[in-house]
């Protein structure tokens, strides 16, 4: 067992992201067009009646796909559309507009899969390359439309037609999640909250939007997911469902970006109608669109009507992740993932511009590294061809220099995860991540000069965007070509290894995690939970880091990160007044839940973070002890354990089954609270203490002073245990 934490009171609370003002003249709309300025303005690729499906090989074997956050969209799922350089630069993702119903089934009832076997095509060959493709099904047919007549193939199903579209959606499913196809992300419409009336009745658009309705047609979309949804799941159980891409062009929030820019505040509504008509249950995922648009000069880009800019927030893809995780939390609505799925940075009037070109290859690590940081499924650039001089490709598919930097972007931060956001450093952004036994930071300039950096640790190795090697040294200059700088990470000389501890703080709600057994400051702070939470600490995902979660009144919250956001895994078990433990109950690198009872002395454990009843039931202890859990004798499987607050006797079990404790020992004195945990890396968890603001940590399971004392948090706080930073 890597960790375990005791109960104690903590706080679970959504991650707000400080936003300054975007520096420029917000009224200066001459680098930002309005994203939907007429019919005609803004056009990504060929309309409904120019578009066609690419021939590619009709049989293919599908590939393993490992899943990190980068993608680009591509045209046609095809070599001369660049997926081989797709391939070259290890990208997960692709997304493909789009799965025509209105070409599929032009006439209700009469399905003409002929008419997309060049999609069908596309989509074996991205299944073997090991590239996942997100499918966009949009265009109504005729005969469903909401408006009758000529309306917009772009716009929503009538009322009387969406179980029609939830049988279609059905078989679509069934034919394309399985193989040869693996389809398992499915986006319904793109950008539907536009209106139809703004743009050509065969747009690429979603058009579901409505400027009559004070939600902007959010709360119909709705409607349309509560159909789909379910025939979807009964298709193919694990697809995905996305809420259509939405454009999002400017924050509605009183005096924010919409007013900045004189947009309507309406379009931003849209999501907030999907969750006022209770279409939470009928979606997994909410995709979204977060543009950029350069400022004529190196590095220097923003977003008016999100009031972010380089010089600020960075990547406005912040600004609207805030805003979508504010609006859930608003409903209450959590469990759902994020992706981006059109990213990049526009210029209309740069297509020989080499300042652009450079700019774009640092933005491409800016914004990778700031959707690792938020905790996006995927990130998508629009597009490897381009729009609006988007391009990581040339149209020969020679690389640009934004392809280099995704290419090596991807290949430094493939699985990485966020450590903390780096705000130390005066007029310096970025990134503290762990990749393995790695921690890399990303740094960048944000008002354009030079910075010098004394890194935490001595480097191991630096890079600049393109993947150039830099000289490390102990102090590194800083400008707006972004560094990754590859900390040493040694075992027992730059840093603790193993297990380590941090505290609760029930005053404020804060989790203060150090990864370092020593006096000092907390590595990472973070807030999750709310007053009266148990919390609970594991390797839920089996990926050898810890993470937090949190137990209330018999149900689990638990995160596969040490970062502010939703819970990953939520369940029921247990009754309220039962403790959290959690532990690896049979040996598969896995850490699951449990509870002890304190008013019977019962254990009841889990293999699985599901839903269900007890794998073990046993007894051990007595009325009022408190549980613990971890791997007594290194065996590789976590067993049970009680505190006995009145005095601080310890009594250990083997097995998790009833009878006598294998170890009795004193250690503590009443009023203490147990932690525990392998402090010295030897494979066996041993006890410890927290009193009084300080730790007393044994690394032997038998009487005697603590090996380790050192000071963290203040009185009052609790403690917990994790390997937070995956070190072996």
């Amino acid at each position: 067992m890597r960790s375990r934490s005791i109960f104690m009171l903590t706080t679970i609370l959504l991650g707000v992201i400080s936003l300054s003002p975007f520096s420029g003249n917000p009224n200066d709309t001459s680098t930002y067009l309005a994203v939907v300025p007429n019919k005609v303005g803004y056009v990504k690729t060929p309309a409904l009646k120019g578009q066609k499906y690419a021939s590619a090989p009709s049989k293919a074997v599908s590939a393993p796909i490992t899943e990190t956050v980068f993608g680009a969209e591509m045209d046609h799922l095809t070599s001369a559309s660049g997926i081989n350089q797709m391939v070259a630069a290890n990208s997960t993702w692709t997304r493909r507009n789009a799965l025509i119903w209105s070409v599929v089934e032009p006439t209700e009832g009469a399905r003409d899969w002929g008419a997309v076997a060049g999609l069908e095509s596309e989509l074996q060959e991205a299944s073997s390359k090991g590239i996942q493709v997100i499918l966009i099904v949009r265009s109504t047919p005729q005969w469903a439309r909401k408006i009758a007549g000529s309306g917009p193939s772009c716009g929503a199903v009538s009322q009387a037609k969406l179980t029609a579209f939830g049988r279609f959606m059905h078989d679509l499913v069934a034919r394309y999640s399985v193989s040869p196809y693996n389809v398992k992300f499915w986006e319904l419409w793109n950008e539907p909250d536009v209106d139809p009336s703004l743009v050509d009745v065969d747009s690429v658009y979603g058009c579901w939007g409505n400027q009559n309705d004070l939600y902007y047609g959010g709360r119909y979309y709705a409607d349309m997911l509560k159909v789909a949804y379910p025939q979807i799941k009964a298709a193919d159980p694990q697809a995905q469902v996305l809420v259509g891409g939405l454009l999002m062009d400017c924050d509605p929030r009183p005096g924010a970006g919409c007013a900045a820019v004189g947009h309507s505040t309406l379009p931003g509504k849209f999501l907030e109608g999907i969750l006022l008509n209770n279409g939470g249950p009928y979606f997994d995922g909410i995709s979204f669109h977060a543009y950029d648009f350069y400022q004529d000069q190196l590095g220097s880009y923003g977003n008016p009507g999100w009031q972010s800019g380089s010089n600020t927030t960075g990547p406005v893809l912040n600004a609207k992740i805030q805003f979508i995780r504010s609006v859930l939390n608003q409903y209450g609505v959590s469990g759902k993932f994020l992706m981006n799925t059109e990213v990049g940075l526009l210029c209309d009037t740069c297509s020989n511009d080499t300042n652009f070109e450079t700019s774009k290859a640092y933005y491409v690590a800016q914004a990778y590294s700031a959707a690792i940081a938020q905790g996006l499924r995927a990130n998508i650039w629009y597009s490897l061809l381009g729009w609006r001089n988007s391009a990581l490709l040339s149209s020969d598919l020679s690389p640009r220099l934004a392809y280099t930097a995704f290419q090596f972007s991807r290949n430094e931060l493939q699985d990485a995860v966020l450590l903390r956001e780096i705000t130390g450093y005066a007029g310096v952004r970025g990134y503290e991540f762990q990749r393995g036994n790695r921690h890399i930071l990303v740094l960048w300039s944000l008002d354009g000069s030079v910075h010098s950096v004394t890194p935490p640790l001595p480097l191991l190795a630096a890079w600049d965007s393109l993947g150039n090697s830099v000289p490390p040294s102990t102090s590194m200059n800083v400008g707006l070509n972004p560094l990754y700088l590859e900390l040493n990470i040694t075992c027992g000389v730059t840093v603790s290894c193993g297990v380590t501890t941090g505290v609760f703080r029930p005053s404020n709600g804060l989790l203060y995690l150090k990864n370092v057994n020593t006096t000092g400051f907390a590595d990472v702070a973070i807030n999750y939970g709310l007053g009266g939470d148990y919390p609970v600490t594991g390797d839920w995902d089996g990926n050898g880091t810890d993470t937090i979660g949190i137990y209330r009144n018999g149900s689990f919250y638990l995160r596969n990160s040490n970062t502010i956001g939703f819970a990953d895994l939520v369940f029921a078990f247990g009754t309220p007044g039962d403790q959290p433990v959690a532990g690896d109950w049979d040996g598969d690198g896995i850490d699951t839940i449990g509870v002890y009872r304190p008013s019977t002395g019962q254990f009841l454990l889990r293999n699985s973070n599901t839903v269900g009843f007890a794998d073990k039931s046993f007894y051990l202890g007595n009325v009022g002890d408190v549980g613990i859990a971890g791997d007594w004798n290194g065996d590789g499987k976590d067993t049970t354990g009680v505190f006995r607050p009145i005095n601080g006797i310890i009594f250990l079990k083997n097995t998790n089954e009833t009878g006598f404790a294998d170890v009795a020992l004193n250690y503590g004195i009443p009023g203490d609270k147990p932690v525990t945990g392998d402090w010295n890396n030897d494979g066996i968890d041993t006890i410890g203490v927290y009193r009084n603001g300080s730790f007393y940590l044994r690394n032997s399971n038998t009487i005697g002073f603590a090996d380790l004392v050192f000071a963290l948090g203040i009185p009052g706080d609790m403690p917990i245990a994790g390997n937070w930073d995956a070190l072996p």
